[in-house]
């Protein structure tokens, strides 16, 4: 969740019990668009040796009537109001996208959403929440002729965890039921339709390094620059008869790309951009879910500022206030872009069949103490009656700043929250669920715990949506950086939960696991300070497709810098540049004018590899990549990270300097 960006509310304290719970158990009771067709596909080598049935399935959550709009989520459109803008128009469609995996007696199910957020129940009603869904999806896919068993801790579903898009857990503005119940039931049809499309398949696997477009260096409020970052892009393609049913990419990049209120329409962000683009150039369905998110926001705040010179329609709700297109969906595209481009290289150069056929779910429901009044406050406050309203710090009423999340077990008993921790088994790799954003340190020994797994895949925002965590060592340290982690932070010990139910899951799914793994070891690699002395800079090259026939491909880069944030409080040699940064592409300079953010183009008449370069005058700033360029939209990079930034072993595997240019 993003900083509350006009105002932070100080809601009345509701008294509630603090009750600590550590226990496993299985899943708690709780109280139409066809698939695209499919497309030439880029060889990627071949298939698995054990056999699997696959299907895959999208649906529309696009509002049908002004009686289901939403607001966009993680800003608000009128914070500390009964009112807002709410949005019926989207640039896309909006898909809730399964996918349905079978292998030796068991099937599993990842679904996702473009929403900011679902929490496992709601306090509007039953039907409604993720815990609900898993388990009516379940029973629906037990029964379908000739399945095999279906639990609900075989089914994850997350959502993107996106700004532009819509928001169903209250904060920013009233949650539309109508509108949940349509995404509730769009997402169940999804499902079951999946199952049903279900065909013999091989599997691949292979995991790439994309922790570059993330900010690294350069500081944003939710960015504690300087700490490790988690760079493993996974994915996992299932093929059937020579063509593609389904691309599934984990990226580890927080959407929030695109300011959503300034926006005229609502937009899946770089998640749907991406899995448009795999659709286009693999064929099948794409699915593009959030992986580590806490700590991994991208250095771009896109707006509706235009690009008079691009020959794309302006959205037909502004045509009327200016030509072009708008920057935030041209960044959406870019990066989605970027992220389908680097699947796809991941799965040519480092592609993996799978071994085993084994496919199965585990779970552990366990109650987490929080010690976040404010939080709880959100929560038992939606259900107080309109003459006790909720106020904020300045006495404006707030009678919309609440979380629809369900304050009854076994979702919420006094002060402890319910919380599902899921892992699922796809042949040889891991499947885990993060119900919230977790930080990069979380991942990692998550990843240590699945030892006996070929590869641990993550999912961000699954199951739920409990804001940020960290672990109980990283607690003080966070302090400088935002008020946001604390403010939506369930307790501290929700990460440390999360890696435990990890060793339970990875026992009962057969992998060896490692019951010691901690995240302790990411703090030594940590870099406390870096945001107060060192200015920052982050190139790359983004794929466009745009071709100038006797020029060659126009390929653009992103350029990001700042000065260190010391400089603003008179931090005694902190780094402040003295110019703009001097950038050189394939030893050929790159005009830069921009303040602190630039998208630049150069033009590229041979595939192969090209080395790009930056410094920023004044600082110690660099920035270094090869961009490769496999064809004329197919551009990936490998980034030699600055040191103390947390360099991603992927970066090396993923280094194919040395390829011959070839026009």
């Amino acid at each position: 969740m993003e900083v509350m960006k006009r105002l932070l509310p100080a809601l009345l304290l509701v008294p509630v019990l603090l009750v600590a719970g550590h226990a496993a158990a299985a899943v708690a009771p709780a109280p139409g668009k066809s698939s695209p067709a499919a497309a030439s596909t880029v060889t990627t080598g071949s298939g698995s040796r054990a056999g699997f049935s696959v299907g895959a399935a999208v649906r529309s959550i696009r509002p049908r009537s002004q009686a289901q709009a939403t607001h966009v989520g993680g800003y608000g459109d009128c914070l500390g109001c009964q009112h807002g803008t709410t949005r019926v128009r989207a640039h896309d469609d909006l898909d809730a996208r399964a996918l349905y995996v079978r292998g030796q007696g068991r099937a599993v199910v990842l679904a996702s959403v473009p929403l900011e957020g679902w929490f496992a129940g709601y306090q509007q009603g039953h039907r409604l929440g993720l815990t609900e869904l898993r388990q009516e999806a379940a029973a629906q896919l037990s029964s379908l002729p000739g399945s095999v068993p279906v639990t609900a801790a075989d089914i994850i579903v997350n959502s993107n965890h996106c700004h532009a898009c819509p928001t169903v857990v209250g904060l920013w503005a009233n949650t539309n039921t109508a509108y949940l119940r349509l995404v509730y039931d769009q997402t169940l049809a999804a499902i079951v339709a999946a199952a049903r499309a279900s065909q013999p398949a091989t599997l691949r696997w292979a995991t790439g390094d994309i922790g570059y477009v993330n900010d690294v260096t350069v500081g944003q409020s939710n960015a504690n620059e300087g700490w490790p970052i988690d760079g493993q892009l996974s994915v996992l393609q299932a093929r059937a008869k020579g063509r593609t049913v389904a691309t599934w990419v984990s990226v580890p990049a927080h959407g929030n790309i695109g300011y959503g209120p300034d926006l005229p329409e609502m937009n899946s962000e770089h998640f749907g951009a991406a899995a448009r683009w795999l659709e286009a150039h693999q064929g099948g369905v794409g699915i593009v879910v959030p992986g580590t998110l806490g700590d991994q926001t991208t250095p771009m705040q896109g707006d509706d500022r235009r690009l008079p010179k691009d020959p794309r329609p302006a959205p037909a709700a502004r045509q009327g206030n200016g030509r072009g297109y708008p920057e935030a969906y041209d960044v959406f595209d870019r990066l989605g872009a970027l992220v389908g481009a680097t699947a796809v290289e991941a799965l040519q150069h480092h592609g993996h069949g799978m071994v085993s056929g084994k496919v199965a779910g585990a779970e552990s429901y366990q109650l987490v103490a929080s010690d976040n009044p404010l939080l709880l406050g959100l929560m038992y406050g939606h259900a107080l009656p309109p003459e006790i309203p909720l106020v904020t710090h300045d006495g404006a009423v707030a009678g919309n700043v609440t979380a629809d999340r369900a304050i009854v077990p076994p979702y919420l008993t006094g002060g402890a929250v319910g919380v599902w921790f899921t892992t699922l088994r796809i042949g040889d790799v891991a499947v885990a669920s993060e119900p919230g954003e977790a930080f990069p340190h979380v991942t990692e020994a998550i990843r240590d715990v699945l030892k006996g797994a070929a590869s641990t895949f993550v999912v961000g925002n699954a199951q739920d949506q409990l804001g940020y965590y960290f672990e109980e060592w990283a607690h003080p340290q966070t302090l400088y950086y935002s008020a946001d982690h604390y403010l939506y932070n369930l307790g501290p010990t929700l990460a440390q939960q999360n890696i435990q139910a990890q060793v339970l899951n990875g026992h009962a799914l057969g992998f060896a696991v490692d019951e010691t793994a901690a995240s302790l070891t990411a703090a030594a690699g940590n870099d406390h300070l870096r945001y107060l002395k060192k200015a920052g800079i982050q190139v790359w090259a983004y794929p466009q497709g745009l071709r100038d026939p006797l020029k060659g491909w126009q390929i653009p880069l992103g350029i990001y810098w700042n000065h260190a944030r010391g400089s603003e409080y008179g931090v005694p040699g902190a780094e402040v540049p003295s110019g703009r940064p001097v950038v050189t592409f394939d030893g050929r300079p790159v005009v830069v004018n921009g303040d602190d953010t630039q998208f630049a183009t150069v033009v590229v008449r041979c595939a192969g590899d090209y080395r790009l370069h930056a410094s920023l005058p004044g600082t110690t700033a660099t920035w270094d990549a090869v961009v490769h360029v496999r064809s004329g939209q197919d551009v990936t990079n490998t980034v030699t990270y600055p040191s103390g930034t947390g360099e991603h072993p992927l970066a090396a595997q993923n280094a194919h300097d040395g390829v011959r240019r070839t026009c």
